[in-house]
């Protein structure tokens, strides 16, 4: 009898546990303009997201197909960039940590392609609701690559995969 009940509490345990497993989205690789990184299968350039985005020195913007998740990648010369911001670098940083519309819920860094790079994630409030937006921020040679990964909920997944995965070719 105490075996029966055994056998019936794994087997429910064992059940459980897999309803919880989340099934991960496949991936696909974007690889262009010097750089790869994976990114779920479906997401596609269509710019027809719920965020509107600058165009000007944009290299990448794949969006999920109801626009509800996505990353944008842009290219400046830091030079030049900061220049025209009238401003140092850490002066750009601390300008994005403390004065833009978002709550700063977190600020690190991390190794992005083998270069430290400085990430912060965002929390924003729009007429639809929140979205948050993790930005890294990678200097490269005499570049600022900003890569902007967003999401309606919070997707740290998402975030992870395009940033662990992230190579400059």
């Amino acid at each position: 009898m105490r075996k029966g009940i055994l056998i019936i509490v794994i087997l429910l345990m064992v059940l459980f546990i897999a309803g919880c497993i989340e099934e991960k989205p496949k991936m696909n690789t974007y690889n262009g303009n010097g750089m790869s990184f994976q990114y779920p299968e479906g997401w596609s350039s269509n710019n027809a997201g719920k965020i509107k985005i600058q165009q000007e020195n944009l290299l990448v913007d794949l969006e999920s197909a109801d626009g509800t998740y996505g990353v944008f990648i842009y290219k400046e010369n830091l030079k030049t960039f900061l220049s025209e911001l009238n401003m140092s670098y850490d002066e750009y940083v601390d300008y994005n940590l403390l004065h833009s519309n978002g709550e700063t819920i977190y600020n690190k860094t991390r190794d992005i392609g083998g270069i430290n790079a400085l990430e912060f994630g965002q929390i924003f409030l729009n007429d639809e609701g929140n979205y948050y937006v993790s930005t890294a921020l990678i200097k490269k040679d005499k570049y600022l690559y900003t890569v902007l990964i967003f999401s309606l909920d919070n997707n740290q997944y998402y975030v992870d995969n395009i940033l662990n995965s992230f190579k400059f070719t």
